[in-house]
């Protein structure tokens, strides 16, 4: 067992369902990642993966075992623990990327920094950054439907990582 893990995972489960219609998402999985470390989650469809991620980041909560990232312990958490947790230490890297189709392609960067506290001017220097980074200089105007499917998953990824997340999550 690594004792420098900065993700800790001790027979987790995770079911959904009930009686003889349960089925076990996750079932008994123990593992460890190190801070640093890239990690791919492989297998095949309907095998856990996604339920695993959504555990990670704190989006659901595990039935069993013990789940440490960071400090913080999630399989202890409350749905309030769990929301400040994720606010504050994941950055959430959607399939589709998870954009607001009303938003501008600056909006949606900014608005995880909004939960912060952080000023507007602030957030909206932060998301331009991070945008003319990612090669979305002159697209930040837009909105999701203008945009190619390339340049939303780039928009998406600049919105996960606008924080500077300890953990970032693709979630499908």
């Amino acid at each position: 067992m690594a004792t420098n893990a900065y993700i800790d995972a001790n027979n987790i489960e995770k079911h959904y369902g009930s009686g003889e219609n349960s089925i076990a998402a996750v079932d008994s999985v123990s593992f460890q990642i190190r801070m640093g470390e890239l990690t791919v989650l492989m297998g095949p469809s309907g095998s856990g993966k996604s339920t695993l991620l959504s555990l990670l980041g704190g989006l659901e909560t595990v039935d069993s075992g013990r789940l440490r990232v960071g400090n913080a312990i999630l399989s202890d958490f409350t749905s309030l623990a769990s929301a400040k947790f994720r606010r504050a230490n994941v950055g959430f890297l959607f399939q589709d990327a998870g954009l607001l189709d009303r938003m501008s392609i600056m909006e949606n960067v900014a608005l995880p920094l909004a939960y912060t506290g952080m000023a507007k001017k602030l957030r909206y220097m932060q998301a331009r950054k991070s945008l003319e980074s990612l090669g979305l200089g002159q697209r930040m105007d837009h909105v999701p439907g203008q945009l190619s499917g390339g340049e939303r998953q780039r928009a998406g990824l600049a919105r996960a990582i606008i924080t500077k997340p300890k953990l970032i999550s693709s979630i499908p």
